[in-house]
């Protein structure tokens, strides 16, 4: 079955693939955060992560605000 069976269904698909898409750089911004509290680095290597953090986090709210 493909997702351009129907208009509906090909939306549905896309929202489903974003769905799983931000809920993968959720999950990676997580174990980051917590890697960064953890491991042994240096405090500009710890900015650098929560950084990195930061800008997944304002990318799936981006994303999400225009799936409304």
């Amino acid at each position: 079955m493909t997702c351009h069976t129907t208009h509906h269904h090909a939306c549905d698909c896309r929202e489903h693939k974003f769905a799983v898409l931000i809920k993968a750089a959720l999950d990676a911004a997580c174990e980051l955060d917590a890697i960064k509290n953890i491991a042994p680095i240096d405090e500009e290597e710890r900015e650098r992560i929560s950084q990195i953090v930061e800008r997944i986090y304002a990318a799936c709210e981006e994303v999400q605000g225009e799936e409304k």
